[in-house]
């Protein structure tokens, strides 16, 4: 198991001013979810978990802001692209970072940010998070395009 409050990793990946964002973790395998909920809070942003698609949608109408979605694309009740497609009708400027073990996710969302499970390193997830976030303050361009 990793140690994600060594004070090696923290110091390591410190940021200098207190993070303000909000991010949404969904995935249906606890361990996964944990782990990457863990990882994000010790690197300072507020992060919210939800086992699935139904109890991210109750998550998200209780809170007013969330700045990215990282959710898993296959899970039981639903789809992750459904769910970002539905959360960002009220949240366009929502980023999403899509992730699964199976590559045909990734040839499906082609043009969308992914990342592979199990990530090679905790540390790329933080660095695609901390992309993403940067990328969502600079340019709101939504992943998915209004029908």
């Amino acid at each position: 198991m990793i140690d994600l409050l060594s004070s090696r990793h923290r110091s390591r990946h410190s940021v200098a001013a207190p993070v303000t964002e909000t991010i949404l973790v969904v995935d249906d395998q606890a361990d996964m979810r944990n782990v990457i909920c863990s990882f994000l809070r010790a690197a300072g942003y507020r992060v919210l978990k939800a086992n699935g698609p139904e109890q991210a949608v109750r998550i998200a109408r209780e809170t007013e802001i969330i700045h990215l979605l990282i959710t898993d694309i296959e899970m039981p009740g639903g789809r992750g692209d459904d769910l970002a497609q539905w959360l960002q009708i009220g949240r366009p400027d929502m980023q999403v970072l899509f992730m699964s073990g199976n590559p045909m996710q990734r040839r499906r969302l082609e043009g969308s940010h992914f990342i592979d499970k199990p990530f090679p390193s905790l540390n790329l997830l933080l660095d695609t998070v901390r992309g993403l976030l940067t990328q969502g303050r600079n340019v709101q361009a939504p992943i998915f395009a209004a029908a």
